[in-house]
């Protein structure tokens, strides 16, 4: 299944649609000072043979973004994200069949893959975006392989919340290259 982030490339806001053009998931993050919340439902769909249309919004889970320590809301239950999903140079979590998964982040933090713990087995990828000159640009999108289907809202919950660490962790190697490019830059003009 390849979903295809529909806006900014921002997992927190965005919808993901898949292959035939169906809204699966939509993702809203207010803008507000101090903590921000990632609400996460899945989209409202047509149940052949009920009368009355389509089946209401479900919440999936909502992420709350804190100034040091983030929490999921997912299936009843509150938790930390360092408990939920800890980094162990890595971010893992168990899924909801009670396997553990690991999302790891690309070399350059382009782009993510969730594997099994034990086998290292690839469940889901993200692709970034893609800019052409002479043809259509391509939005970034999520792969889930067959072997993932089973627990599509654990795996984008949690991919919401990697691709947000990810792009933070992008933006603060290029904020520190670019400041210490100008510090370079200064102190060689000092002579």
């Amino acid at each position: 299944m390849l979903l295809t982030l529909d806006q900014s490339g921002d997992a927190r806001q965005a919808n993901f649609i898949d292959e035939r053009g169906q809204l699966l998931y939509k993702t809203d993050t207010p803008w507000k000072f101090g903590h921000r919340t990632t609400t996460i439902v899945k989209a409202p769909s047509n149940v052949p043979g009920m009368s009355g249309g389509s089946v209401p919004v479900e919440i999936v889970a909502e992420i709350e973004w804190g100034m040091i320590h983030h929490r999921f809301r997912f299936a009843g239950q509150e938790l930390e994200a360092g408990n939920f999903i800890p980094s162990r140079g890595k971010r893992v979590f168990n899924g909801p069949d009670g396997r553990e998964y690991e999302w790891k982040m690309c070399d350059n933090l382009t782009s993510c893959e969730l594997r099994t713990t034990q086998d290292k087995h690839t469940i889901a990828r993200s692709h970034r975006a893609h800019f052409h000159f002479f043809s259509d640009n391509e939005r970034p999108k999520l792969e889930i392989f067959p072997e993932g289907c089973h627990m599509l809202d654990a795996i984008v919950m949690t991919f919401v919340f990697v691709d947000h660490l990810r792009r933070e962790k992008k933006q603060s190697q290029q904020s520190s290259a670019a400041n210490s490019g100008a510090a370079a830059g200064a102190s060689a003009g000092a002579c």
